[in-house]
């Protein structure tokens, strides 16, 4: 269906804990071929088109993101800003972090993985605020948002594999 590999990162978060939520506050979205047919909630394929429609009707264009179809979604806040990839270059496993607001605009980047993006956000490192319009490399220079609270119990519960 996409033609080209998954950063290793997200194969691997994805192969251990499949889709859900972290906190309430963050969700990850397996590849719908992935999912049950009667999956509760939406997938990859849908949350990308999603987020593809709502860069060309509200997005600003900037110069490392001048397309739509450079956008791939695999997850979401709560504040419904889509989390994704900028899939720049031929190397999935430099993709950077890509966090398109609700209400459009310019997309904001962060030269990491996803699991490495994750943890910024969840231990208060990184600040996801689609408000900020500057490329982060690392730690974010912008005051930060922890996020309190625990994984949410559906990764928490899930036995590990051996």
């Amino acid at each position: 269906m996409w033609g080209f590999r998954f950063p290793r990162d997200y194969t691997e978060f994805i192969a251990r804990y499949g889709q859900g939520e972290i906190d309430r506050s963050l969700a990850v979205f397996a590849p719908d071929e992935l999912l049950p047919p009667d999956a509760p909630t939406p997938g990859m394929h849908g949350m990308t088109e999603e987020a593809r429609r709502l860069f060309e009707e509200d997005g600003e264009p900037t110069e490392e993101v001048r397309s739509a179809e450079q956008i791939i979604a695999w997850g979401g806040s709560c504040t419904a800003d889509t989390l994704g990839w900028l899939t720049a270059g031929d190397d999935p496993d430099a993709w950077p972090v890509l966090v398109l607001g609700r209400n459009g605009g310019a997309p904001l980047l962060f030269d990491m993985g996803m699991v490495e993006f994750l943890h910024g956000v969840v231990s208060g490192g990184i600040s996801p605020s689609p408000h900020r319009r500057r490329r982060h490399a690392g730690r974010a220079t912008a005051p930060l948002r922890p996020l309190a609270g625990r994984v949410a119990a559906d990764w928490a519960l899930r036995p590990r594999p051996a």
